[in-house]
């Protein structure tokens, strides 16, 4: 299982939750999110932990030639991801020739998937599954990706105190989690609570182990 922690302003953010074990952190360039943070900041951190962990950079509606100005510094870097959430056309965000993972809307056709080569990971927010649950729709949905179980990497992002859909997760193998930071784990404007967030971390972990 691997688990992700989004909107990352601080360092001292990183090294508070290493032992909750986290795989992969991310930033937000969106800027009217709370979470909002700006290139060099994002820079800094990277460069500090680089060969510890993956990390992407959030992206919403942006202009192409910003997303690769942003991303420049960048390039080198295998364990650096672009991550775009909005209504940017796939076909968009695969001309930019760089691996990125997309955040899922239905205005966008499933079909059009098999030609994305860029395309690495697909993320689905809880709030939209947990309405299709209600529908009894869920399951059928995701069966329409199944011919892309083996090329495209899935994720959930969670929200903080949700019940989690363990049936959903164990019929698709559904491996990676991810959190966003908000006013739920929050001290203050952009200072986490880290042991609250450690606290919840392992508690998933035991929830999710009692699944399986």
């Amino acid at each position: 299982m691997k688990l992700i922690l989004k909107g990352i302003t601080k360092s001292e953010t990183i090294s508070e939750l290493s032992t909750s074990q986290f795989n992969q952190f991310s930033f937000d360039m969106r800027p009217k999110s709370f979470n909002f943070t700006q290139g060099r900041n994002v820079a800094s951190i990277i460069d500090k932990y680089r060969d510890l962990y993956n990390f992407s950079i959030l992206f919403e509606n942006e202009k192409s030639f910003m997303v690769k100005e942003i991303l420049k510094p960048f390039t080198d870097r295998s364990n650096v991801v672009a991550e775009f959430s909005g209504r940017t056309p796939l076909s968009e965000l695969n001309d930019l020739e760089v691996p990125f993972f997309w955040h899922y809307h239905d205005e966008e056709k499933i079909s059009n998937l098999k030609n994305m080569e860029n395309l690495k990971r697909i993320i689905f927010h809880q709030s939209d599954l947990e309405y299709l649950n209600q529908r009894g729709e869920l399951f059928g949905f995701f069966q329409l990706f199944s011919d892309f179980f083996e090329k495209i990497e899935f994720e959930i992002q969670l929200e903080w105190n949700s019940e989690i859909i363990v049936s959903l997760l164990d019929s698709f193998n559904l491996l990676i989690l991810s959190f966003e930071i908000n006013s739920s784990v929050e001290k203050a404007y952009q200072t986490p609570n880290t042991e609250l967030i450690n606290q919840y971390i392992k508690q998933t972990k035991v929830f999710l182990n009692k699944g399986n």
